[in-house]
């Protein structure tokens, strides 16, 4: 080579050669054999070109030419060269087989390229001749997101490709450009694309697409005749015509029309293809009666106004008619979609009419995005992940006669101003009918057999006149304020109603047949058995009077909210999520009530001081009996909370609380104070409880005087709690300890009577006796000192009633530092004034409404409820990924009511061909950490709370992040197994596992060039979703405008510079890339 000079031959033997060839100069290099099989030329380095021709006129012919593996080196590389011929050779298992840079007129034929990641690849590359080339078995490149592609033009134009065959690749032939002549080309076999062409005037004559999953993808305005085939059939790429009608007789495979009016397009059978009827600018035609399946998009129209789509059958596509940018005035009558992604699409397009569509087994139903002043009437929209989904500035769309049933989501509605009447949500998974935005009116709809009936967020909405029935949970939830309810029925919901904020809600709406009363800024009524409520609302409310109610089957029984000065009295509320619930109400008085049977709690304070609760019973409640939380100075007089899991529960509830005489019993936990201060506890029966009478933790400064606490598993236990009283207490008979001490310091504990088998466990330092006064002590003595212990051994040798030997007591040990130096003690042979055995009066050991659990070795715990269930999940609970990449998943828990002492836990991905867990991250609060190996589609994961720092009450615990990586296009689920999970005490936590998911999608292909007529391929869009579409889903990945409203500065997001940041400025952001 170095010895040749411009115009030389060089003639190669055959055999096998290693060496990267520069060629520099004009010159021809064949083989002496004229037989590629024999002369095979090998990358010496893989990470550059086998020829790398720099030297124009140059013959490449007759050679094996392979081993440049690297991205993006080629077996033979053409840099700004012209006047080549490369002929006759073989280009196998190289990152590029053929790569023309900014190469024109050069000539390649007979050429075999196969195993490449780009079989033939050109890059801003012009008048050059394909010819007879054959492109097969093209890699997708997965570290740099490169799909496969057998003959690839990229930015070349005025380019010529004759007989040219495509086959096996991902892509078979990609174009973009313009003026490229493409004639008597097959593509086929191909897993994507057969011939995707971007750009405009170009010419296709007798090429044949087969047997490829989308044999074409066309765009702007190009000569296609009908010579063009798709599996046998023609193409038929319309131009500026009108007045033409393809029926059944034309045989039509696919159907574009650029800027054209009058087409009737009927009876056809599209199938595998990008799009099987494309629309762009596009006016006053029919498409009616078509069979279209498997394409990406089926029917696709954009920028088209005025036309009609009717009797249409569209299945298993991506989108199976979709209408996008700015595509108005169409109308969509008695078309089918089905196992679509998208059955119908709205994008950015107003004024259309849709009338009795059926849309099933979806992802989406009917799905308006950016869409506004579109009605949507008789549709059936049915086995969907959304049956109607009107979403993101969607405005002013009209919603009338439609059905939606058995979806995951019946009719979702984002947006303002719409009409929703007479509309059918039933047996949907979740939501019958869900609406958040502002000004809608929804009236004569029913939502009944769904989990949730009707879900409101939102401000000044009206509802009139609908049914909500028979759904699991809620029939009406109603969250925001100035929404207007007027004659609307729930009825044989598990929880009728769900209200909140300041609307306007009269009695005509009834739950079972009973009116709603929704009082607002009202003073001086009263409600009694004359009323005939079925729920009672009081909002910014004083001096109401609610009596002698019987009330449930609803959110609460009784709300109130900003409400003073009231009486509760004497009403049965039961059935309900919450019985009474106040909440920054103050200076009430609830009085005789029963709010029993309650999922969630009886009575209910939150940011609610000094009121009076006295005489009530809240009983067999699933979670709470009586809860003050964040509520101070309220006193609670001999109630009874008795069954359930919580009798009476305190948190981060300070300042003078009173209870007295209160009974709780056969509950799990008796009295629970947690993070809770300077509260009084009297004369409180909590005895029979399955764990605890009475708990205190992380709690200070409290005084527990005469309560009896008995026939627990602990009597009294203080965990992290200091300074606290416990004067004149009875505890007795409980399984565990009477009284447990752990982490807790500087109590006082004296002249309590503990008789139990091990009456005292304190590793802390606490002070179990006061000073020697003169006073009758708990078991009739004259003196006060310390406590009565059923096991003390010691002998009062004086007759003072103290004992005198076997000092300090200390329960056998149990009490670590020091212990009772002032023991209580009677004369020999004589019984304590207070019986050995104390049971409860009236109480029942039965847990109705628990199971038993199994004890755990050294837990301390030998038989109790199910805990509150704690529910594991993923955030988010999909996760989109793109191949190759990857994305971090969250792993969450919503609440430790016990606090948290470590976890076993294993995640799966349940089919590892599409996603693999890559990487693992503990929180900084974990302790002694182990992971399983990694990637691996399943892995463990173990952590200690050393520390504490999860504590009672946490909420919104994070448990670690899995990062997962997307190996192949698809969706599997993401499960989590408990291996083992404790709470503090050691106790295993009862939980509730949400499944989440995994959706890989594709990698975008490299940038397609400039198309303003094809949408998808406008140069500088960016597709953020990875799904291998333009759309503006794209945008909702880059652009979050409520986020952007509420955190950031305005002006810095305002992309189109009017002042306001919209839907103009992700337009604006997403065309400049």
């Amino acid at each position: 080579m170095d010895a040749a000079k411009d115009g030389d031959t060089i003639i190669v033997y055959s055999g096998t050669y290693e060496e990267n060839v520069d060629v520099n100069k004009e010159l021809t290099i064949i083989s002496q054999s004229g037989n590629p099989d024999d002369t095979i030329v090998k990358a010496a380095v893989s990470d550059d070109h086998v020829f790398n021709v720099i030297g124009k006129n140059v013959t490449i012919s007759g050679f094996t030419v392979t081993g440049a593996t690297e991205y993006i080196n080629a077996g033979i590389y053409l840099n700004g060269v012209e006047g080549s011929i490369i002929t006759n050779n073989i280009v196998s298992d190289n990152s590029c087989g053929i790569y023309l840079d900014s190469s024109s007129d050069n000539t390649l034929t007979d050429n075999t390229a196969s195993n490449d990641y780009y079989g033939i690849y050109l890059c801003d590359s012009s008048n050059n001749t394909l010819t007879n080339n054959k492109a097969s078995d093209s890699d997708n490149y997965d570290d740099y997101d490169c799909y496969g592609t057998g003959l690839d033009l990229y930015h070349s134009s005025d380019n010529t490709l004759t007989d040219n065959t495509a086959s096996n690749n991902y892509y078979g032939i990609s174009l973009s450009g313009s003026n490229n002549t493409l004639t008597n080309n097959t593509a086929s076999d191909n897993d994507y694309y057969g011939i995707s062409l971007s750009g405009s005037d170009n010419t296709l004559t007798d090429n044949r697409m087969t047997y490829n999953k989308y044999n074409f993808r066309g765009g702007g305005i190009n000569d296609i005749d009908t010579s063009n085939t798709v599996d046998g059939k023609p193409i038929y790429y319309l131009v500026n015509l009108s007045d033409i009608t393809l029926d059944s007789t034309s045989n039509a495979g696919i159907v574009y029309c650029i800027n054209c009016q009058d087409i009737f397009i009927k009876d056809l059978n599209l199938e595998n293809n990008a799009y099987s009827i494309y629309f762009y600018n596009t006016t006053g035609s029919k498409i009616d009666n078509n069979r279209v399946s498997d394409n990406y998009h089926g029917i696709s129209l954009w920028y088209s106004s005025d036309n009609t789509l009717t009797s249409n059958n569209v299945s298993n596509s991506n989108y199976g008619i979709s209408l996008q940018g700015s595509s108005d005035n169409n109308t969509l009558t008695d078309n089918t979609a089905s196992n679509n992604y998208e059955g119908i699409f709205l994008g950015s397009s107003s004024d259309n009419t849709l009338t009795s569509n059926i849309v099933s087994d979806n992802r989406g139903g009917i799905f308006l995005q950016d869409s506004s002043d579109n009605v949507l009437t008789d549709n059936t929209a049915s086995n969907n992940s959304d049956g109607i989904y009107v979403y993101y500035y969607s405005d002013n769309n009209t919603l009338t006669d439609n059905t939606a049933s058995n979806n995951s989501d019946g009719i979702s509605l984002s947006g303002s101003n719409s009409t929703l009447t007479n509309n059918t949500a039933s047996n949907n998974d979740y939501y019958g009918i869900s609406l958040s935005g502002s000004d809608n009116k929804l009236t004569s709809n029913i939502a009944s057999n769904n989990s949730d009936g009707i879900s409101l967020s939102g401000s000044n909405n009206t509802l009139t006149n609908n049914t909500a029935s028979d759904n699991d949970y809620y029939g009406i939830s109603l969250s925001g304020s100035d929404n207007t309810l007027t004659d609307n029925r729930m009825t044989y919901n598990k929880y009728n109603f769900e209200g909140g904020g300041i609307n306007d809600i009269d009695t005509s709406n009834t739950v079972d047949g009973k009116p709603i009363y929704y009082l607002v800024n009202l003073s001086d009524i009263t409600l009694d058995s004359t009323s005939n409520a079925g729920t009672v609302y009081c909002i910014n409310c004083r001096d109401i009077s609610i009596k002698d109610l019987n009330l449930e089957n609803n959110e609460y029984g009784i709300y109130l909210h900003n409400t003073t000065g009231s009486n509760i009295d004497n009403n049965e509320v039961s059935n309900n999520e919450y019985g009474i619930y106040l909440r920054y109400s103050s200076d009430n008085t609830l009085t005789d009530n029963n709010a029993s049977n309650n999922n969630e709690i009886g009575l209910y304070l939150r940011y609610s001081s000094d009121n009076t609760l006295t005489d009530n019973n809240a009983s067999i409640n699933n979670e709470k009996g009586i809860e003050l939380r964040e509520s101070s100075g309220n006193t609670l007089t001999d109630n009874n909370a008795s069954n359930n899991y919580h009798g009476i529960f305190l948190w981060f509830s300070n300042d003078n609380n009173t209870l007295t005489g209160n009974t709780v019993s056969d509950n799990v936990f008796g009295i629970y104070l947690g993070y809770s201060n300077n509260s009084t506890l009297t004369d409180n029966n909590a005895s029979n409880n399955d764990y605890c009478g009475i708990s205190l933790s992380h709690s200070s400064d409290n005084m527990l005087t005469d309560n009896t606490a008995s026939n627990n598993n602990y009597g009294i236990r203080l965990m992290y709690s200091s300074d606290n009283t416990l004067i004149s207490n009875l505890v007795s008979q409980n399984e565990e300890f009477g009284i447990y001490l752990t982490g807790s310091m500087d109590n006082l504990i004296y002249d309590n009577y503990f008789n139990g088998t091990n009456n005292a466990y304190d590793y802390g330092k606490n002070i179990w006796n006061t000073t020697k006064t003169p006073g009758t002590n708990i078991v009739g003595g004259p003196f006060l000192g310390g406590n009565y212990w059923s096991d003390y051994a010691g002998v009062d040798t004086d007759g003072d009633g103290l004992g005198d030997t076997l000092l300090p007591y200390n329960s056998e040990g149990k009490i670590a530092n020091e212990g009772d130096y002032l023991p209580l003690a009677t004369p020999s042979g004589t019984t304590p004034l207070i019986p050995a055995t104390v049971e409860s009066e009236g109480t029942d050991n039965s847990r109705a409404n628990y199971e038993i659990l199994a004890s755990r070795s050294g837990s301390g715990l030998v038989s109790g409820p199910l805990p509150d269930l704690t529910v594991l999940s993923f955030d988010p609970e999909t996760t989109l990924v793109v191949e190759g990449e990857g994305a971090e998943i969250r792993v969450m828990a919503d609440e430790f009511p016990e606090g948290l002492a470590g976890y076993n836990l294993t995640f799966s991905i349940e089919d590892p061909a599409i996603a693999e867990i890559t990487e693992i991250e503990f929180p900084v609060w974990a302790n002694l950490t182990a992971g399983s190996g990694l990637p691996a589609a399943s892995v463990n994961m173990a952590a200690f709370d050393g520390d504490e720092m999860i504590q009672a009450g946490a909420e919104s615990v994070v448990l670690g992040n899995l990062t997962v990586s997307g190996k192949a296009f698809g969706k599997t689920n993401l499960t989590i197994t408990v291996e083992d999970l404790d709470d503090d005490s050691g106790n295993p936590v009862g939980t509730t596992v949400l499944e989440g998911s995994i959706e890989v999608n594709m990698a975008l292909t490299p940038d397609y060039g400039n198309s303003p007529e094809n949408p998808d391929t406008v140069e500088g869009y960016k597709d953020f979703t990875g799904n291998e579409e333009i759309s503006s889903r794209d945008l909702e990945m880059s652009y979050n405008i409520e986020w952007i409203k509420e955190n950031m500065l305005e002006e810095f997001f305002d992309f189109n510079g009017d002042g306001k940041i919209d839907f103009n400025d992700i337009v604006a952001l997403f065309k400049t890339g």
